[in-house]
């Protein structure tokens, strides 16, 4: 009865799709009717007729979805049989998921087989064209675990181990076969640790470091403590070379990964804080304020207001304000002393000098200083610069000569003391001094230049007495 309802229900269907379809619906009723009697071979040679020239999407679909279930049918068939290598054939041609996950059996089964022929080479490249060919099949994490067992039971590349278990780790979601192969991971993370420490570029080394700290394994916190370590080195490079910004952000680095570097990083924290503090002293020395402004308030992103650069800021900000104040007093004083009005000018550059220790404006001080004394008493003037020569230098050796005369011939010298006269050139005079005695003479002279108390002398003997 039941088979005389399933061919009426056929018949059915194939007056429908004959009206619908026209002729090629022919190779569709006659593949179902093969499919159902098990004959999958002539089923699908009919279902690919009926594909190549059907236009009904609807039956269409169910066309090719039929022409799945029949290579399936045939791969397991042959599975059945062990005839493995072809249900792997078959199993492809399927293309579905149930069909992918019969063909990892099959390839499974391959593997053991040739495992237990002691091929190890064979079984790899079997195993490497399982997970190449079906990378999206769930099941493959249990073959990416066996080739790791395989790679590490026959000791293989440190590095080719290792990227197996990256590749099963990133796979397995739910961690089903992570926690074993962790365990053989860990019998190689004492030589990565060590090859990765060896780098001499500490950004590769950390790189390095930190690409095996994401993966599970029981090396965590002793690669934590390297990385510290690498960040703690870099930061002080950086320190070194008064990049501070960047060497701060390197300790935090450090102690995010190895809080027990704490106290050591806060003494060199501090220590960087002294450094960067004198080097914004530097900058001040040399005028440049705003950048020793900005090197102190680099300081608070390590220690927000710290004391020593809030007083560093105040001294520069009052250093800035008294350079002002300065150059506006220099300026005034230049007028002044333009108009001849040295008095003046003397006052306001001896303000401007206590506002700005310049070398210029200690060189005016003395310049309107020598024109008052020029105008004052020009001859008191030239005696003066004459006898202060190098802490009296002049005065003593003079002296010496007169004392020495004194002794050879008594009392009988003449010391004519100091003439000063006008010389050639403006500002210039002449000074005299002459030691004489009944048997000996010295006649000294020299040229002064009042303006910049330069002392030239005019004969041998004058200049022998300077030195």
């Amino acid at each position: 009865m039941f088979r005389k309802q399933e061919y009426l229900l056929a018949l059915i269907i194939a007056l429908a799709i004959l009206i619908f379809s026209g002729c090629s619906s022919n190779y569709y009723i006659t593949a179902y009717n093969l499919q159902q009697r098990g004959n999958y071979i002539g089923a699908i040679e009919n279902y690919d007729e009926y594909i190549a020239r059907s236009k009904d999407g609807a039956l269409l679909t169910r066309a090719l979805n039929n022409r799945s279930e029949s290579y399936y049918r045939l791969g397991m068939q042959a599975m059945n049989r062990e005839n493995y290598r072809l249900a792997i054939r078959f199993f492809y041609l399927a293309n579905s998921d149930k069909a992918d996950e019969k063909m990892i059996d099959c390839y499974l089964t391959l593997v053991g087989k040739t495992t237990s022929q002691a091929d190890v080479e064979a079984t790899i490249g079997l195993y490497d064209f399982i997970i190449e060919t079906f990378a999206d099949i769930p099941a493959l994490n249990e073959v990416i675990y066996r080739r790791l067992v395989m790679l590490h039971q026959f000791n293989m590349e440190p590095q080719t181990i290792f990227d197996n278990y990256v590749l099963l780790v990133e796979r397995d979601k739910e961690e089903i076969f992570t926690e074993d192969a962790k365990e053989i991971i860990d019998d190689y993370l004492p030589e990565f640790i060590e090859e990765a420490k060896s780098i001499s570029d500490d950004r590769e080394a950390i790189e390095r470091l930190e690409q095996l700290l994401s993966y599970p394994h029981s090396y965590q916190e002793i690669l934590k403590q390297e990385i510290g370590l690498k960040y703690l080195r870099l930061a002080d490079h950086y320190r070194d070379k008064q990049q501070y910004q960047e060497a701060e952000k390197l300790y935090s680095l450090a102690e995010k990964y190895d809080p027990e570097l704490k106290s050591e990083i806060s003494e060199r924290l501090n220590r960087t804080i002294t450094e960067m503090i004198e080097q914004g002293n530097n900058l001040l020395r040399e005028r440049k304020i705003s950048e020793a402004i900005e090197i102190y308030r680099q300081t608070f992103s390590i220690i927000p207001d710290n004391p020593a650069a809030v007083t560093a800021i105040t001294r520069a900000e009052e250093f800035r304000n008294d350079l002002r104040q300065a150059k506006e007093l220099f300026d005034q004083a230049l007028r002044a002393e333009n108009e001849g009005n040295y008095q003046e000018a003397l006052r306001l550059y001896r303000q401007s000098f206590s506002k700005d220790r310049s070398a210029e404006t200690s060189e005016k001080i003395s310049y309107v200083t020598n024109m008052i004394q020029l105008d004052e008493n020009p001859e008191f003037f030239a005696e003066k610069i004459i006898t202060e020569y190098k802490n009296g230098l002049i005065v003593k050796n003079l002296n010496k000569i007169a004392d020495d005369l004194r002794e050879k011939h008594q009392d009988e010298i003449n010391v004519s003391g100091w003439r000063i006269m006008l010389s050639t050139g403006e500002h210039r005079y002449e000074i005299r001094y002459d030691i004489t005695s009944r048997t000996e003479s010295y006649y000294y002279i020299w040229q002064v230049n009042l303006l910049t108390k330069q002392l030239t002398p005019l004969n041998t003997i004058s200049t022998k007495i300077m030195e």
